[in-house]
């Protein structure tokens, strides 16, 4: 194992279940974390939303434990089994107290390996997800993502998003058949943090070495967004527009990643310090925020810049936000932008791995992407290395698309008399229910 900082780090390969181990002797706890190395495609198509609904229904029920008894026996030890999912994995947490060990590891057990996903639990998580569907109508923010997300990506999985139509669909089968075909020695990623012994470390491993190679074969191709388009949500009752506008991007794949970070630092993605918030809020004084980022996954990604404005100011927003692009394309970033943003990220480095459970994120994350097992070791090395000319040999490369999506959500009859200044982004498309236009 590797002596760090951040405890005893070491990696296993044991009967082609593959992971990593954090030990923490000071530690009174213990996490596992497993991560699939698959996401927004093991949605079966029109079924967006069902991944979800398969990570949910993982402890609602197995071979020998209701849901009422796994959320009691959970409650009763103090444990807390939680999970996240992103466009290219599901990960799920199982933390507990050391003490707990053998108390909680049948349990453990029963959800990863005998997950029975029961009628009636499913009808329960399908009635929560329908509400928070509804939900976003009432947050612009949230609405304007939604739709800027479903379009930059359009027939690729990673824009099969839920809706009220794929969620009233999905069945039993549905997630069964996706826990099968990612419950596999090929597509799960082992994290043990905490104050482990070797004892426990191999009976967690054990579990997993009797399921099979993945028997699915799926190839995903790029996401790549062309044309113009601008989609205008009616919501009438708005006194400001929520702004989304982008085009597509690039995947983690990308080699020098970290120039891409700080070039996006010094556009939007710096706070205060960033061009974008300078020249848009401070200076126009069109908007109290606005930020860029860069979203990169397996197989693509997208450049968004998010803000609001008032109706009134809304094109004007927009179209500032545009002349700060090609001006950024144009003259790059300075020395002591870059400089600042260095140290922004490289000061970030230690806060981002304070605990056993940040540190397994960061594996989990090298691991999705392959980034190399010393991925975690090298990074505020590969942040210093980064140089001037490759930052603004990106900004020329990826702030170039011509191709955009611009998405507003805001009240279009307070905005009609400067529609036109956006006519370059496309023939307008007004809609009124996010949800009309699904089968």
């Amino acid at each position: 194992m590797k002596e760090t900082e951040f405890g005893k780090i070491g990696f296993f390969n044991e009967n082609g279940v593959r992971g990593a181990v954090i030990r923490r002797s000071d530690s009174e706890s213990i996490n596992i974390s497993l991560m699939i190395k698959r996401g927004s495609d093991l949605n079966p198509e029109n079924k967006g939303g069902a991944v979800d609904l398969f990570a949910s229904m993982l402890s609602k029920g197995t071979k020998s434990f209701s849901a009422m008894d796994i959320a009691e026996k959970l409650d009763y030890l103090g444990a807390d089994f939680t999970y996240k999912i992103d466009k290219d994995s599901v990960i799920f947490n199982f933390w507990f107290l050391k003490e707990h060990f053998q108390k909680i590891f049948p349990l453990v057990e029963e959800i990863f390996l005998y997950p029975q996903f029961p009628e009636d639990e499913l009808e329960r998580e399908k009635l929560k997800t329908l509400s928070s569907l509804y939900q976003i109508v009432d947050s612009p923010s949230a609405l304007a993502s939604y739709i800027f997300t479903k379009n930059i990506y359009s027939d690729h999985p990673y824009g099969n998003l839920a809706t009220p139509f794929s969620i009233n669909s999905i069945t039993a089968e549905d997630i069964k058949k996706i826990y099968e075909n990612s419950f596999t020695k090929d597509l799960i990623y082992l994290v043990i943090s905490g104050n482990i012994s070797d004892k426990a470390r191999k009976q967690i491993i054990s579990l997993f070495k009797a399921l099979p190679h993945s028997s699915e074969t799926k190839k995903i191709e790029k996401a790549e967004y062309r044309g113009n388009k601008f989609i205008f949500f009616d919501k009438k009752d708005s006194t400001q527009s929520q702004i989304r506008l982008g085009f597509g991007g690039i995947s983690r794949r990308t080699e020098n990643y970290e120039a891409i970070n700080l070039m996006n630092f010094i556009l939007g993605g710096g706070g205060f310090s960033s061009r974008l918030l300078l020249k848009v809020r401070t200076e126009a004084g069109y908007t109290y925020s606005i930020s860029s980022s860069f979203e990169s996954f397996n197989d693509g990604g997208s450049f968004v810049i998010s803000s609001f404005s008032k109706n009134e100011t809304t094109a004007e927003t927009i179209k500032l936000s545009e002349k700060v692009l090609r001006e950024f394309k144009k003259n790059g970033a300075t020395e002591k932008e870059l400089k600042d943003a260095k140290a922004y990220f490289i000061g970030n480095l230690i806060l981002s791995m304070e605990t056993p459970s940040d540190i397994a994120g960061k594996l989990m994350y090298a691991e999705r992407y392959g980034l190399g097992e010393d991925f975690l070791f090298n990074s505020e090395k590969r942040y210093k290395r980064v140089s001037l000319e490759e930052v603004n040999k990106f900004s020329k490369e990826l702030l170039n698309k011509k191709d955009r999506l611009l998405v507003i959500v805001g009240n279009l009859n307070s905005m009609k008399k400067k529609i036109d200044k956006l006519k370059d982004y496309g023939k307008l498309l007004v809609i009124e229910n996010l949800f009309d236009s699904e089968k």
